[in-house]
């Protein structure tokens, strides 16, 4: 019963963790290779038509840096923004400091996870572009797993 739409933008080409066949085997599988392609967006659309929510959640198949310049563009606005990408603080400061822009109005609300602690580097990066105007949540056995602002 969501009243509005639910943007999801991924690349759907894997982490680069997942590349690494070596160091992270089960990650590689889950590429899904076919004649070199990830078939990992092709899952995602299935799971969301399983679902039966292909009516209010919309792929954009994009990096998170074109997709910012392509909402930016439009002149999205959004009152609930989740970031979940990269884990590198130089990356994480980029999406969240872009991504903040969008927000609707000062209700709006800004999150993520794999905060770990403010000197980790999810941690870094939002401190950065927030300072101590966030909050954090445990989730199971790790304290500060989450973060918010708004």
């Amino acid at each position: 019963d969501i009243d509005g739409e639910i943007l999801c933008i991924d690349s759907w080409q894997g982490p680069f963790m997942f590349w690494n066949r070596d160091g992270f085997r089960p990650g590689y599988e889950k590429l899904m290779l076919k004649h070199g392609f990830p078939q990992v967006g092709y899952q995602f659309l299935s799971n969301v038509v399983h679902a039966g929510l292909q009516d209010i959640i919309t792929p954009l198949p994009q990096s998170c840096d074109v997709a910012f310049q392509i909402l930016e563009m439009f002149g999205v606005k959004a009152d609930l923004i989740y970031i979940d990408a990269s884990h590198e603080e130089r990356f994480v400061y980029r999406d969240v400091s872009e991504y903040a822009q969008l927000l609707r109005d000062d209700k709006s609300v800004i999150f993520g996870d794999d905060y770990e602690h403010s000197d980790s580097e999810v941690g870094r990066a939002v401190h950065r572009v927030f300072g101590d105007k966030i909050r954090t949540y445990p989730y199971n056995d790790q304290t500060e797993r989450f973060w918010i602002h708004g």
